[in-house]
This record gives structure tokens, C-alpha cells and sequence, in this order.
């Protein structure tokens, strides 16, 4: 009988030397350029055409570090991040000090971009191939060989083409070209009113300060305008977006004309949302439609076209999210999806047949299936054969999508896919990376919430070489926050490698979704409005409930381990519910959540001014004197997202109340550890449930 293998914290963390090792293999770059598919495999880029079913070695790395070194650049050890800047196959590869457009026909460098020290957030026009940056706070557009700068003047406490709003509201850039690349809009973001924070760098000598803005519950918080950028006549124009300052901008997209520029507009307290259409011309905005809520409105989808005068919406205004199709004229509304589950992703549109592709949870809210849609008929059809986790990727003419899937038993599989005739190749499909290695059965199932009226989804873990006859020790690893999902129908339940490794060292993990968490409908997640730890913590107790009734759970050895909201959550249940865990760690956690930023903080809990019960209930200092077990909290120094203030006020709490807390703080990172130092954060984490549990 040949030997099983064993895991390391090497094999199964990040930043380790055999983690990448242990990851299903994929395509890497995975991208359309037209039909025409794009990926990089065996330091090769590959062209597959979707039409002729044929593919195509378009450069190799040896053909690119030859075109390199004629221009003076050294070799490369691995294909750099590219992207597909015209329909001839003219490939953008991005290097740390210059972008280099590398002709596929010639295997020549076609065009050479260096780029200065801080041109940051790059923005491809493909449409011009004007390339958009930030530049410290300014914000410049490449054309050709002529550096256009839209902003002049450095100013103090002021941003151009960054996110905005914190990246809460689905905002990931802060710049966004026009169909025809005529216009570049952007944010304007300014901080003067909102407070200083100050991060200190102790890993250097002597240690570094940094200056951050941080826009606290209740506090002053930034404000943003929208910059139209002219690139023919060089002017700017903003939208007269008026008053109050403090709101926040969102979703923004052009109309297929660039006549006008859409904006989802919400109020500081974000229980109700306007969508407008701005004119580019004058600044002036007219209201399209408005939507409210008793508890919030959380915009995060850009409306799609279908064509000049109709465009797609996402809303949850019927309890889950769902698609509407909306006139730009006269705003009439017409519903196109409803039911008890969520519209995940809208994917494309085929204007050809008029289908729209979008994702849901239509089947599962454990899954996530690809869908077309029939506007003319309204009829929906399932393109994913298989039940599981599907991210899709459409082409141009969304005629064919790339699925990249995978389930409880598939590592992955990744699938070319005819939307018209169904007829599928398979491009990739990952054998499992663990073979020959003793893995623990991971099984998913089902408790009943603390409402009694939802069904709650759980991931167990049992440990290798499992005896039902035995007892064994329990980790509970806990999220419990909105827009994060830990168990699903994909590779493994979702299961981290950590969960993996300790299965494999004698203990039980497990995990549940509870009120709070994504993709169940908004009743599912709003259940945390005002008391942001209540409904979450009933429900993951729910989960304690249900392991101490399975006889192989010894109920006297339980843990707990959660990050940032999870953070909150094992904090919350070492002290709220002290006699039930024996170990707790806590990492980038929120004590207090008068501490946490405006957008997210003050969604789920309004003000401090207007909900000072629903603070002080959730402010964990409260509760260190109830501290019984062994807990162990860890903080970035440099988080400049949970502020490290939040778990040195619990540490002076507990100091004060005599409860020992060990504490590790964790220089040069910021929300969470990452790189090669990650296998010495759980190294330290294995550590001491071993040692305590």
C-alpha cells in the first residue's frame, strides 16, 4: 500500500512555496479579444478562435524576450500581464516601468510607453488606444505620443480618476472612457473636512509615519463631483450635481450616444437612490426613477444598454435582485426576472438575437448557473449543464461564453459554449492538484435559523481517518458579515487549505452562512440593520446547537477564528458567550463600530447620533470583563481599513477587567498578512489551537 502524503502549512497558505503547487490549474489570462479567446499556457499565448474551433500559438515567450531585447529591455522569466489592445491581435504587455504593444503578425514591439514612478490605475480606450493614469493626485490621458494633463495644480487633500466612497457601491476605478472614447469621465474626490489618522511603520528604522483620511461614522465625510474630459477641445466640465456634499455617486455609464452620463445618486443615510442622466454638455441632470427602502439602498450594478434608448437595471426592490428594463426617455419599466432568488451578474447582451446572458442563484443559493434570457419572449433557458460555482466570461458578440466551473468534487473545468446551438468544448479540465494526499470529507448541509423560518447552509469538515466513535475537537471559523459567502458548491465547499490542514491534524472545522451574509435576498441580509451583531450571533449559535448534538463533537474543546467582520464575530462570541469556547483568535477585528468607516458602518447601523443603543450594544469592551477562554488577537499595524485602535482599546478593556489576551501585531501589512510572512501568521494561529484546544 503505497504511503499517503501530508499537507504542510507550506502547501496550503498563500505566499507559500508549495501553495500554487496545490491550486487546480487553469488558463491563466483568460480573455476575449473579439470571438477570438485569448490565455497564456506553457509560457505561451494562445489563440483560440470560436467560430473555427482552432487554436493558434500567437507568441511565445522566447518570440517576446526577443522583440525585448531589440528594444533594450530585459528578458522576462514569465508572460507578463497582457491584454488585447486591437482586433489584429496587437497584444499591451504590462511591465513594472513600461507598457509595450507587441505586434503578433511582425513579432515586433509596435509601440513603447514608459511609464513614470507614479502613474498608477491605468484606463485602455480601446476604441482610441488613449490610455488614461493618476499621477499623485492628478490625472493625465496618453495620446499617441502627447501627454494631455486634465489636471494641472497639485491640491492638497484632492483626487482625480481614483475610487471613491471607500470602493464601497461596487466602485473599483475612478476613471471611465465614453463608447467612442471621445470623453474620459472621473471622480474628483475632496477629504479637507474629513479627519487624519495616522499609520506608523515600525518595521523601519526609525519607524515612518503616513498621514490617511478616515471618514468615521458620524464624522465629516468626503466630497465628490463628476469631471468631464473633452478630449478633442482639452475642457472639463462637471455635473451640477448640487446639494448635499456628503452624498454618494455611483454606477456610473455612458449612453451609447455620449450624449449623456448615468449616475446613481444616494443620500447619506442611503435609504434612497436617484438614478439620473447628466448632459456632458451643459452639466445639467434630469431624475430617471428613484427607489427607497426602510433600512437601505445598495446600487452596486452599472446599467447595461441594449441598445440607444434601453437599458438593464438591477434592483432589489422585490426582496431579491432582479433585472428591469428601463426607457431612457420616459423611464417606463418593465420587470424581466423575479422569484425567490438573486440575479448575481449580468454578463452581456446579444443583440443579434436579443438575449441577455446573466448568473443567478436561481437553482441553488449554494450555486451559481449561467442563464440567456429571450427579451422578446421572456423565456429563460439554463446554458450551465452542471450544478455549481460558474464565472463566465461573454464575447464581443456575446455568440459563445468561456465557463469556468467547478463543484463540491470538480477542481475545475473550463468550457467553450455556443449560446445558440448549446454545443460545448471543453478547454481545460483540472485533475485534482491533492492526489495522494490524505484530505478530510468535507459534507454541506442545513440547520434552521434562529427565525425558524430560513434554512441556514454549513460546511463540516471531518478530520482524516475519521472514527464517529471518537471525540474530537472543534474550530468554528466565522464570517458572518455582508457580501461574503463561506460555503458554496464549488471546489471543496469552499474550504480554505487551513481548514483542510487541521482536518488533517485531528479537528473538526465548520462553518455557517447566517442572516447577514450574501446572495440570499435582502430580508436574509438586512437582518443586521441597527444591531449589526445580534442576528449574526443567534444564528451561529444555531451552529453550536447543532455540533454538540453529533456525538463525535467534544463540546468541552471548541474554537473560534474569524478576520475583520469575523474578527468581530469570534471577539463577540469569546465574550458574549464565554463558557461556550475555550479558544478564540481574532484577527483584523472591529471592536467598536463608532470606530469604522461612513459608507459601510452607517448602511448597517445608521449614525451614532441617530442609533446609540445599537452602538454601545456592539462596542465589544463592554464585554472583555466576560472573557473565560484562551484568546489570541492579531492586527496589521498599517490596516487602514479596521484601524489597529480597535483592538488595542479591547486589549486595555481586558487589562482592565484582569482577562489575559495574547496579542501579535504584525508590522509593514495592512488588513491582513499576506506574502510569505501569511504561513507565519498561521503557523502561530495552528499554534495555539493546538496547544489550547
Amino acid at each position: 500500500m503505497i504511503a499517503q502524503k501530508k499537507l504542510t502549512l507550506d502547501d496550503v497558505t498563500p505566499g507559500g512555496t508549495g501553495y500554487k503547487k496545490q491550486q487546480p490549474k487553469t488558463l491563466e489570462q483568460l480573455q476575449w479579444c473579439g470571438d477570438t479567446l485569448l490565455f497564456v499556457r506553457d509560457s505561451c499565448c494562445i489563440e483560440w478562435c470560436a467560430t473555427t474551433q482552432k487554436e493558434t500559438l500567437i507568441c511565445s515567450l522566447s518570440d517576446l524576450n526577443e522583440a525585448l531585447s531589440a528594444v533594450s529591455i530585459k528578458p522576462q522569466k514569465n508572460i507578463p500581464p497582457f491584454f488585447c489592445s486591437d482586433k489584429n491581435l496587437t497584444l499591451c504587455f504590462c511591465l513594472p516601468k513600461q507598457l509595450v504593444f507587441y505586434n503578433c503578425t511582425s513579432k515586433k514591439i509596435q509601440q513603447l510607453i514608459k511609464l513614470k514612478k507614479d502613474w498608477r490605475n491605468k484606463d485602455f480606450c480601446s476604441q482610441t488606444g488613449n490610455i488614461a493614469f493618476t499621477t499623485g493626485n492628478g490625472l493625465l490621458v496618453i495620446s499617441g505620443k502627447e501627454v494631455l494633463k486634465i489636471t494641472n495644480k497639485r491640491e492638497k487633500n484632492s483626487t482625480y480618476g481614483q475610487a471613491v466612497h471607500r470602493n464601497e457601491f461596487g466602485i473599483t476605478k475612478g476613471t471611465f472612457w465614453s463608447p467612442q472614447g471621445n470623453y474620459l469621465a472621473f471622480y474628483r474626490k475632496n477629504e479637507s473636512l474629513v479627519a487624519d489618522y495616522i499609520l506608523t511603520d515600525n518595521s523601519k528604522k526609525p519607524p515612518s509615519s503616513k498621514n490617511i483620511k478616515y471618514p468615521a461614522v458620524g464624522e465629516k465625510s468626503e466630497q465628490v463631483t463628476i469631471g468631464i474630459y473633452s478630449i478633442k477641445t482639452g475642457k472639463t466640465i462637471y455635473l451640477k450635481t448640487g446639494e448635499p456634499l456628503d452624498r454618494y455617486f455611483t454606477n456610473l455609464c455612458w449612453t451609447p450616444t455620449e450624449k449623456e452620463l448615468i449616475v446613481a445618486e444616494l443620500n447619506r443615510n442611503q435609504n434612497s437612490c436617484t438614478l439620473k442622466a447628466y448632459d456632458i454638455q451643459t452639466g445639467k441632470g434630469r431624475m430617471l426613477f428613484t427607489e427607497s427602502s426602510n433600512t437601505y439602498v445598495e446600487p452596486e450594478k452599472t446599467p447595461l444598454f441594449i441598445n440607444n434608448n434601453n437599458f438593464i437595471w438591477q434592483s432589489e426592490r422585490s426582496g431579491h435582485n432582479h433585472l428591469y428594463r428601463y426607457n431612457l426617455t420616459d423611464s417606463t419599466c418593465q420587470t424581466l426576472t423575479s422569484g425567490n432568488w438573486d440575479v448575481l451578474e449580468l454578463n452581456g447582451y446579444n443583440k443579434e438575437k436579443g438575449f441577455l446572458i446573466f448568473s443567478a442563484t436561481k437553482n441553488s443559493a449554494l450555486e451559481k448557473n449561467v442563464y440567456r434570457l429571450d427579451l422578446a419572449s421572456g423565456k429563460i433557458e439554463e446554458l450551465s449543464a452542471t450544478g455549481g460555482q460558474h464565472e463566465v466570461l461573454v464575447s464581443e458578440t456575446a455568440n459563445y461564453i468561456v465557463d469556468n466551473f467547478s463543484s463540491l468534487t470538480i477542481p475545475r473545468s473550463i468550457n467553450l459554449i455556443n449560446i445558440h446551438s448549446k454545443a460545448t468544448t471543453n478547454l481545460l479540465l483540472a485533475t485534482n492538484a491533492y492526489a495522494g494526499y490524505t484530505l478530510p470529507e468535507i459534507k454541506l448541509g442545513t440547520i434552521k435559523c434562529a427565525d425558524k423560518k430560513n434554512d441556514l447552509y454549513y460546511r463540516l469538515t471531518l478530520p482524516v481517518d475519521f472514527d464517529e466513535n471518537k471525540k474530537y475537537p472543534v474550530i468554528v471559523y466565522v464570517y458572518g458579515g455582508p457580501h461574503v459567502q463561506l460555503v458554496q458548491n464549488t471546489w471543496l465547499g469552499g474550504s480554505k487549505g487551513w481548514e483542510l490542514f487541521m482536518g488533517q491534524e485531528g479537528f473538526i472545522c465548520f462553518s455557517v452562512d447566517g442572516r447577514g451574509s450574501a446572495n440570499r435576498g435582502q430580508a436574509f441580509e438586512e437582518a443586521i440593520y441597527g444591531n449589526i451583531g445580534k442576528a449574526p450571533l443567534e444564528d451561529q449559535l444555531q451552529g453550536i446547537a447543532f455540533l454538540k448534538k453529533l456525538p463525535y463533537v467534544d463540546s468541552t474543546r471548541m474554537g473560534v477564528y474569524g478576520w475583520s467582520f469575523g474578527g468581530f464575530m469570534s471577539t463577540q462570541l469569546m465574550t458574549k458567550t464565554p463558557e461556550l469556547f475555550k479558544v478564540g483568535v481574532a484577527g483584523g477585528a472591529v471592536i467598536d463600530w463608532r470606530l469604522y468607516e461612513v459608507m459601510y458602518g452607517e448602511r448597517y447601523m445608521q449614525t451614532p447620533q441617530l442609533n446609540a443603543k445599537g452602538y454601545e450594544e456592539n462596542d465589544l469592551t463592554n464585554y472583555a470583563k466576560n472573557l473565560q477562554g484562551h484568546f489570541l488577537m492579531i492586527h496589521c499595524e498599517l490596516d487602514p481599513v479596521v484601524r489597529i485602535i480597535n483592538t488595542e482599546r479591547f486589549l486595555d478593556a481586558a487589562k482592565a477587567a484582569g482577562k489575559k489576551v495574547e496579542f501579535i501585531r504584525y508590522q509593514k501589512h495592512e488588513h491582513n498578512v499576506q506574502g510569505k510572512e501569511r504561513v507565519d501568521l498561521f503557523e502561530k494561529i495552528t499554534a495555539f489551537f493546538v496547544d489550547n484546544l
